[in-house]
């Protein structure tokens, strides 16, 4: 899993120059929806779970270095770095928001739900990355 992780970032890094942050990040979040509303079908098949695993990681590698590189594309170095610190504090608090989640209604609501839980956020998400307007700096100085 790790080999995808780290694999992605590479891919990742490659592709920011060549596509627009729109396109990769609605291609990531709908990857990610897929993967939720999907996995519950195929985890009875180990071969099809580990390719779904794959994907899961190589797609939040991906999204690490997409969200972590746009703000500086975006609001120059200064600014930029202020606001991918800011993405990463969020990113852990969504992180420390789903153990909870988890922790407290998974018992409740069953692993299965709790995917359609986690795809619900990612379609959100997806709708808001759509209504962004994704416009980069065209001047670094801050």
């Amino acid at each position: 899993m790790s080999v995808a992780n780290g694999g992605s970032k590479l891919i990742a890094a490659g592709l920011i120059d060549r596509f627009s942050m729109k396109k990769l990040i609605l291609i990531n979040l709908g990857i990610q929806v897929f993967l939720n509303l999907t996995i519950t079908l195929i985890s009875s098949n180990k071969y099809f779970y580990l390719i779904y695993c794959f994907t899961s990681f190589f797609i939040y590698g991906f999204q690490q270095v997409i969200y972590y590189t746009y703000p500086v594309k975006v609001f120059g170095l200064k600014k930029g770095v202020y606001y991918s610190t800011l993405i990463v504090f969020m990113q852990i608090l969504s992180y420390v928001a789903a153990g909870v989640l988890t922790y407290f209604f998974l018992d409740f609501i069953g692993y299965d739900e709790l995917f359609h839980v986690y795809a619900v956020f990612s379609v959100i998400t997806f709708l808001l990355a759509m209504k962004m307007d994704f416009k980069e700096a065209s001047n670094f100085d801050d």
